[in-house]
């Protein structure tokens, strides 16, 4: 798109925290996009731009956090919730299964599927086309030569799909050159 879609769409405010936001459950809030509007990211005395897997963290983090603000402006295609309706489980923090044999990008995109599709993007945007593909074929990091089932596969293509529509037909982006 051009400067308009930032000037319409970004968070017009962008708070930080340097301490983490602890559930009751035990769990830390890492961000929130509240109302369209705002982004509040946690934790951020902890963030290291020496750590490359930190930057690529905080990076994936924004993303996701800005795609809910996309969502709450927009709402994402619905059939998107049928992809992978019985793998969404409250016990994702404990979930052991690589998510990627599930059909979906993390164990947090297990939660729901308003974080499902953000933290489908954010995976698509911060892991840029190859790499993506890459993981959705060989989603074991000891083990590169073992392919991931055929149904997950299908599933994330599916998912992958729905993203890049949604990002066309919502606000006119071509999503790959993103």
């Amino acid at each position: 798109g051009d400067s308009t879609f930032m000037k319409i769409y970004s968070p017009k405010q962008l708070v930080f925290s340097g301490s983490g936001a602890i559930q009751t459950n035990g769990t830390a809030v890492a961000g929130l996009a509240e109302g369209g509007l705002k982004i509040l990211l946690f934790s951020i005395n902890t963030y290291n731009r020496q750590n490359i897997s930190g930057v690529e963290g905080m990076a994936q983090l924004i993303h996701h956090e800005f795609t809910h603000i996309l969502n709450q402006k927009k709402a994402y295609p619905i059939e998107y919730n049928q992809v992978t309706p019985d793998g969404y489980t409250g016990n994702w923090t404990v979930a052991e299964e690589n998510p990627w044999t599930l059909g979906f990008v993390s164990n947090y995109a297990r939660k729901e599927p308003g974080e499902d599709i953000a933290e489908q993007v954010s995976h698509m945007l911060v892991m840029g086309r190859a790499l993506y593909d890459s993981t959705v074929i060989h989603p074991f990091p000891g083990s590169p030569e073992e392919r991931n089932n055929d149904d997950a596969i299908a599933k994330l293509k599916m998912k992958e799909k729905l993203v890049v529509q949604y990002f066309k037909d919502a606000y006119n982006l071509d999503f790959y050159s993103l």
